[in-house]
């Protein structure tokens, strides 16, 4: 036992949040001893805001739990951590009820006359929320900024009609594409505005992507030809920070705003028709 309590200094671990399961290299609990913790009757394993969770159905209590393995003195033990977080996830649920509410909410709120999109101060209010709902379930936010490209050209050269059948088309897709991920709202123009949130970045590159390759192959009609349009794509994602009375929110959102925008500008100056992600300290 002596060894056991050596073997916890050594990790340095346990709390009044945490409780810890030791394993030898055979599987054989060695701390704790005879507890109530281990009955898998008490224990269901769950994934919960892609964490690891279990739930202790006697205590009611949740935990995050993760496995460390370490060397001691020769021999290899399994550690699993299971810190208490029930209060957090109680936050969670009120957290995903509250922004359920304001995204029926919102859904009300006049939309753009054009495109029936929503305005760009509703799709910035949206991510406020979504970026406190961000410092609790630790997942990122992703910001996405399109622009129909030659668009001044498209009006000049057909008449506004023709643009905004162009604007309302385009705008139906980008909503079809991300609306069950976040909001899409007209930025401005033929700027579109999208908070979104996805399992990883691959994802929502994948799926910007796939958008921009659908835009261009839509064909519009005049009177007497045809002509296509392309759509320019700028990426940043916004990583959960920690938010207090300090914290200014409008400044995180307009700078998280004008990483995508200035993504999206290097698309434009790339050649158009492209998608480009933002790296911070990196020239895109």
């Amino acid at each position: 036992m002596n060894k056991v309590i050596d073997l916890l200094k050594l990790i340095n671990l346990e709390s009044e949040d945490t409780y810890i399961i030791i394993e030898d290299e055979h599987g054989e609990v060695v701390y704790p001893k005879d507890s109530e913790f281990l009955n898998e009757n008490f224990i269901e394993h769950q994934t919960f805001s892609n964490k690891d969770i279990a739930y202790n159905n006697q205590t009611k209590k949740c935990y995050k739990y993760y496995v460390k393995n370490i060397v001691f003195e020769n021999k290899e033990y399994k550690i699993t951590v299971y810190e208490d977080v029930t209060c957090f996830k109680k936050e969670i649920k009120k957290l995903q009820r509250n922004l359920f509410i304001y995204q029926e909410q919102i859904s009300q709120l006049k939309k753009d006359p054009v495109t029936n999109l929503y305005t760009r101060g509703t799709v910035e209010s949206y991510f406020v929320q979504s970026l406190v709902a961000s410092t609790l379930t630790d997942e990122p936010i992703y910001i996405i900024m399109c622009d129909i490209d030659l668009f001044k050209r498209i009006n000049d050269k057909h008449g506004h009609i023709i643009g905004d059948r162009v604007l309302k088309r385009v705008a139906n897709m980008i909503e079809n594409s991300f609306s069950e991920r976040g909001i899409v709202g007209r930025f401005g123009g033929d700027e579109f505005l999208i908070i979104a949130k996805a399992n990883s970045k691959e994802e929502i590159i994948e799926e910007a992507e796939l958008l921009r390759k659908k835009v261009q192959k839509i064909m519009f009609k005049t009177k007497d030809k045809f002509f296509n349009v392309t759509l320019s794509v700028g990426i940043s994602c916004c990583e959960p920070i920690e938010i207090d009375e300090n914290t200014d929110i409008n400044i995180v959102i307009r700078k998280n705003i004008e990483k995508a925008d200035m993504a999206l500008y290097a698309s434009k100056e790339n050649g158009r028709n492209k998608l480009t992600i933002y790296k911070d300290d990196e020239q895109i």
